[in-house]
């Protein structure tokens, strides 16, 4: 028995190019599925926070309204009134914008 793996050993040689060729595809496949799966939840998380940050400066300025009676004019007024250390950066790279008292991103997801 102990002849036959020395033998077994001694003539392998490594794998052969169908057994790669088998690994590689599998690894397609398996990369094919995932990529779309992560590049679904990066666009998720992105939004949910300009769903999360919007939430925080509506919250903010009708504070400022409650103390000014008036909406701020800009977010920065917000931060020099101390109701917030700063305003939160967009994930996609627009800016968040006040009107009116309404919180919106001023650059969408679908853009």
């Amino acid at each position: 028995m102990l002849k036959i793996r020395k033998s077994f050993l001694l003539n392998s040689n490594g794998f052969t190019l169908l057994e790669l060729l088998v690994v590689i595809v599998i690894i397609g496949l398996l990369a094919s599925i995932a990529i779309p799966s992560f590049s679904d939840a990066a666009y998720k998380s992105k939004n949910k926070k300009v769903e999360a940050d919007i939430r925080v400066l509506q919250s903010a300025a009708e504070l400022y309204y409650a103390e000014n009676n008036k909406y701020p004019e800009e977010l920065h007024e917000l931060v020099d009134s101390d109701i917030l250390k700063e305003i939160p950066k967009d994930p996609w790279g627009g800016d968040y914008k006040i009107d009116n008292g309404e919180v919106s991103s001023s650059k969408t997801s679908d853009e």
